[in-house]
């Protein structure tokens, strides 16, 4: 592996690993929501059904109306599954470079196709508006084959 070859194997390593971060990190998130918002209705009804302060009754019950919203405004699912697409595409171009013979011109030229692509499936994912991270950009399947 040349000097080229070992340049973008370190750039495509990193932006994979940054996918891959960010895709947990909002996976965990919508997790968080989901279950902050089940347990806070479920106490919401005990504490209701109890007879305590309405206040509390009223803060428990506005956590899931909180949670459902950020769900749906930020998208925190969608955007999990176009950080891990993206980490799959970059580990299988990391590959084809590595393992496959690959040469630093053909993968850099997909490495753009992809980030184009990935900037386009973001809209489609996420919203229109909403930029994706240019460092991180979800699969057209001719990157897929090789």
């Amino acid at each position: 592996m040349d000097v080229l070859d070992q340049k973008l194997r370190t750039e495509i390593s990193v932006s994979e690993a940054d996918a891959r971060r960010n895709g947990r990190r909002n996976h965990r998130t919508d997790l968080y929501l989901s279950f902050s918002a089940i347990v806070c209705s479920v106490l919401a009804t005990a504490v209701a059904a109890g007879g305590t302060n309405k206040w509390v009754t009223a803060a428990l019950a506005f956590v899931p109306a909180l949670a459902t919203g950020l769900q749906a405004g930020i998208k925190f699912a969608a955007r999990s599954g176009w950080y891990f697409s993206m980490a799959a595409h970059l580990r299988t171009l990391g590959r084809s470079l590595e393992f496959e013979g690959a040469t630093a011109k053909d993968v850099s030229a997909k490495l753009g196709k992809l980030e184009t692509d990935m900037e386009e499936e973001w809209d489609l994912r996420v919203g229109a508006g909403a930029t994706a991270p240019a460092d991180m950009l979800p699969k057209p399947p001719e990157i897929a084959e090789h």
